[in-house]
């Protein structure tokens, strides 16, 4: 049951990455069959922060809250306490802890797709683009989430002003992932 929800979570987060609808469904399943799933409410949280919405940005809070009484690994702790960051609006910090995981871990992609979000909502597009480079050359073919990792570079080098190259990456990953909203943008 356990690694069925971690299989559940995981399709969220592609779901999430992807730009696509049923992250939530997934999420709430996911936290219904195993509370202690301590990424499930990070990657509730991080939907909610990374919404720009202020309703849920305070939303956040009490999943937080939450995931701070579980018992959690180095690696979650650390993403809690970015969340943490990001209500204390001190997006400097949660940008701070988010690159010291993917340094240590650059096969998280919840790290980088927060990061992202938080670069492209603070106009640091340079810094989103190295970040998401600096991971794929880190993160071999063959694991999942590649198709992910290229729609996000795709994403970066336009909002970079490399329409040609935001091009090919953003096909590279449509043929991973023909239904990765976030590609499409990049294409057009």
């Amino acid at each position: 049951r356990e690694a069925c929800t971690h299989v559940v979570g995981a399709y969220g987060l592609a779901a999430v990455c992807a730009w696509r609808e049923g992250a939530e469904a997934q999420l709430d399943f996911a936290l219904r069959e195993a509370p202690g799933f301590v990424m499930a409410h990070a990657l509730r949280a991080y939907q909610l922060i990374c919404s720009r919405d202020p309703q849920h940005h305070r939303a956040a809070r009490p999943v937080l809250e939450a995931a701070l009484r579980l018992r959690a690994d180095r690696c979650e702790r650390i993403h809690l306490a970015a969340i943490g960051a990001a209500l204390e609006d001190d997006l400097e910090c949660m940008r701070a802890c988010l690159d010291d995981l993917l340094d240590e871990q650059p096969h998280d992609v919840l790290a980088l797709q927060a990061s992202q979000s938080i670069d492209y909502l603070l106009g640091d597009f340079a810094r989103m683009l190295a970040r998401v480079e600096s991971v794929l050359r880190r993160f071999p073919a063959e694991l999942p989430m590649r198709g992910s990792l290229l729609a996000m570079q795709a994403f970066a080098l336009a909002e970079n002003g490399d329409p040609a190259r935001a091009e090919d990456a953003a096909h590279a990953a449509l043929e991973i992932n023909p239904f990765d909203a976030r590609a499409h943008p990049a294409m057009a």
